[in-house]
């Protein structure tokens, strides 16, 4: 399958060119099988508005058309595991952040020292969880910044929350949803 990247000025056009270009394509092709290509679109009101498109083009409705979306990857690509939820991850995140605090820094929970608990380093996992980047790759970077004892402690204690919680997920049997085009990758490049 091949894939074109396009730019464009507005999302408006790109959606106008890309809608025209597949219905170009589509012909009089009503289906079920033999499409040229294959739509990947994020949610339900693109579609309505590709079948729109089609009917101010005289294009009656189809049952089986090459639109896919991308909540369908997951089944797509074989992903047997189920995503954890947000309450659940967070939980996990917090809990291996009080634990490498707690041996990193040797701080107690609960003392007042300025450490924030956690929730921070989520945000910083939705950066790199969809990238699919290991722990040991984001010691590496971080050690390339350098800096004094509390930023390496700091860094060490990111990279081990990092760590615990890629384990503790695949311990579950889980992954986090913000992972999943790492996942897709994977799989890609497993064959």
């Amino acid at each position: 399958m091949a894939f074109r990247l396009v730019q464009s000025k507005s999302a408006h056009v790109l959606w106008e060119t890309c809608s025209d270009r597949f219905l170009d394509e589509l012909g009089g092709n009503r289906g079920p099988d033999g499409f040229a290509s294959h739509l990947w679109i994020t949610h339900r009101n693109l579609r309505d508005l590709l079948f729109e498109r089609a009917y101010d083009r005289g294009i009656p409705g189809w049952l089986g058309p090459p639109v896919s979306f991308f909540s369908d990857l997951p089944q797509l690509f074989d992903i047997r595991l189920k995503p954890v939820g947000p309450i659940t991850s967070r939980g996990l995140i917090r809990h291996l952040s009080v634990k490498y605090r707690r041996e990193i820094f040797g701080l107690d929970p609960g003392k007042a020292d300025g450490m924030v608990r956690g929730h921070m380093l989520d945000g910083l996992f939705g950066d790199l969880l969809p990238e699919g980047v290991p722990p040991d790759q984001l010691g590496e970077a971080l050690a390339e910044l350098g800096g004094d004892k509390f930023a390496e402690q700091r860094n060490d204690w990111i990279v081990q929350v990092y760590a615990g919680y890629l384990a503790e997920l695949q311990r579950l049997g889980v992954y986090d949803r913000r992972s999943i085009h790492a996942l897709i990758a994977e799989r890609i490049e497993s064959g």
